[in-house]
């Protein structure tokens, strides 16, 4: 067998196209083969090959490299120099030992590499220039393939080891990138939508007072703001007004007044106010205004004869009148009732009983009269005054009172209780309560008993004269005493105060 000496001579690999190293290296492996078995000894190799990085003589390759993959065509000693093994995605190729391994077990949280650097880490990991994976910090994120990237602005990321970003809530903003949180909008501003780098300005008309805020608020009536962004709002000067959310304040309007708050308030009745006043001016007597009126009218321009009032009446008439259901009249008497213009007589329109009344009827009525409704009806007989047919207060002369009820006295008796009569009339004399025309029954007269005023009739025994007497007192206008004299039975009456007797 033809021995072929393989020149020496060093190729490096690397710098040569594949197709021309692996055929040449399959050229070198025939001859060997050929050798061992035409020859059956140890080629000599002088030739050194630069395989995986590693440069080897042609005389250290052993052709038996199935120890360590039968997808190992080439290796020496302990080394595997070629390798064939198709690797998956997640693994790299170990060509040494002809194998697969996966990329984590090289690179921390590497997802794809090669066997020399990392080309893709887990999410939330970025790749650093030396093939490695790193963690993504706070305002950072990375989906794996590049290295960990910045929050863009509007974004923040308050996590380690993101994939993305979240957008700033409504009422923040953030302006720079790579950032953990976001600004809270100021107070002037407020922002309604996320992911915003920067906040809006309250427009005219409104204000914020807060930070963080989502929406700006109207000025409350009486303020306004002309500008936009501000935080509070201006207070309307006096004798203005403004609704809510106004850009500026107007002129009170007449019969309102705008006061340091500048709301506008109505004047009430009796009040009034010229446009642009800050108060409301009271009428002058004799004046009167409705609710938001801008003057006052007179009141006699609208009732005769009336001096003062309100916006519905008449409340004071001139001298000589009289005020009549709000408005002023000629005066009527007590016995008279105002109609029609002119002053009308109870006691026509009512019947004479009636002494005081109005046109819907009697109020009052004459003596010995009672009210019944709006009418008068007389009392029961005797009765001067009484509330009903049953029951009187008072009587006349010649009657008197008991039980409500008015009793007659007897035709003879000026005055009576109910004890008795108490005066008899004249040519009449009074014994225990009634009233008599003769002297049978009494010796006093009320004439003859003046001073006396426990005059008595009584009888005594006089041995003297062996006869009973009569006795009673009577008047000495000589002694100015009461005395008792003894009269005859059977005598006569005394009937002067200067009383003679025939025992005087």
């Amino acid at each position: 067998m033809r021995e072929y000496k393989i020149l020496s001579g060093i190729f490096k690999l690397n710098n040569m196209k594949k197709i021309f190293a692996f055929s040449l290296i399959e050229l070198m492996v025939s001859l060997v083969t050929i050798s061992f078995v035409t020859a059956s000894f140890t080629p000599v190799i002088t030739k050194k090959i630069k395989s995986n990085n590693t440069v080897v003589s042609s005389s250290m390759v052993k052709p038996d490299c199935k120890k360590f993959s039968d997808d190992c065509s080439l290796c020496y000693i302990n080394k595997c120099l070629i390798c064939a093994k198709e690797c998956q995605e997640g693994e790299y190729k170990n060509i040494e030992a002809c194998l697969c391994e996966t990329c984590g077990s090289k690179f921390e949280k590497c997802l794809i590499c090669s066997a020399k650097n990392c080309t893709r880490c887990e999410a939330g990991y970025g790749l650093t220039s030396n093939g490695k994976c790193e963690l993504c910090q706070k305002g950072y994120y990375s989906d794996g393939t590049t290295e960990c990237k910045a929050c863009p602005t509007g974004q923040y990321q308050n996590e380690t080891g993101k994939t993305s970003c979240k957008n700033c809530p409504t009422g923040t903003y953030q302006n720079q990138t790579g950032k953990d949180s976001c600004i809270n909008c100021p107070t002037g501003q407020y922002q309604n939508e996320t992911g915003k780098t920067s906040c809006k300005n309250c427009s005219k008309g409104e204000y914020q007072n807060q930070t963080g805020k989502t929406s700006c608020k109207d000025c409350s009536a009486g303020q306004y703001q002309n500008e936009t962004g501000k935080s509070s709002c201006k207070y309307c000067a006096g004798g203005k007004w403004s609704d809510s959310g106004a850009l500026s304040c107007y002129s009170c309007p007449s019969g309102y007044k705008c006061n340091g708050a500048g709301t506008k308030t109505q004047c009430s009745s009796g009040y009034y106010a010229p446009s642009g006043s800050s108060t409301c001016y009271s009428c002058s007597s004799g004046e009167y205004s409705y609710s938001g009126s801008s003057s006052c009218s007179s009141c006699s321009s609208r009732w005769s004869h009336c001096k003062s009032c309100t916006s519905s009446s008449c409340t004071s008439c001139s001298s000589g009148y009289t005020l009549s259901g709000g408005s002023c009249r000629v005066p009527c008497s007590s016995s008279q009732y105002y109609s029609g213009g002119s002053c009308k007589s109870c006691s026509s329109s009512f019947g004479s009983s009636c002494s005081s009344c109005t046109s819907s009827g009697c109020y009052s009525c004459n003596s010995g009269y009672y009210l019944s409704g709006r009418s008068c009806k007389s009392c029961p007989s005797g009765c001067s005054s009484c509330s009903s047919s049953s029951n009187c207060y008072s009587c006349y002369s010649g009657y008197y009172l008991s039980g409500g009820k008015c009793y007659s006295c007897g035709s003879a008796c000026n005055s009576c209780s109910s004890s008795g009569c108490s005066s008899c009339k004249s040519g009449y004399f009074a014994y225990n309560g009634s009233c008599y025309k003769n002297c049978e029954k009494t010796y006093e007269k009320s004439s003859c008993t003046k001073g006396c005023t426990l005059a008595s009739v009584g009888y005594r025994d006089d041995w003297y004269y062996n006869e009973w007497k009569r006795s009673t007192r009577v008047f000495n206008y000589s002694t100015l005493q009461c005395e008792v004299i003894d009269v005859h039975y059977g005598g006569w009456c005394c009937t002067t105060c200067s009383c003679s007797h025939p025992d005087f």
